[in-house]
């Protein structure tokens, strides 16, 4: 039957107070504590590793095929070490 109560879901029990943690991510229930520390490291390693390959196949284009080395090629150097 529509519109008997029944056909309403259950609301949801109130969530125990935790000071200093704000909402949870979308679609991860309450209760789920799930860190994303071993995410953001592996994410900041790999995007690393891909901006260093990227310098390093500019160095080597600019070095060995082209045989020029410019100050920017050393600036890009300083900001991928830094």
């Amino acid at each position: 039957m529509a519109g008997n109560s029944t056909d309403v879901p259950p609301p949801l029990p109130p969530r125990p107070p935790q000071l200093g943690i704000g909402p949870g991510p979308i679609g991860v229930p309450w209760g789920v504590d799930r860190g994303y520390s071993v995410d953001i490291i592996v994410s900041a390693v790999v995007t690393g590793l891909i901006g260093t390959a990227f310098v390093a196949a500019r160095l080597y284009t600019r070095r060995v095929i082209i045989s020029v080395l410019n100050w920017e090629d050393w600036l890009i150097v300083a900001a991928q070490v830094s």
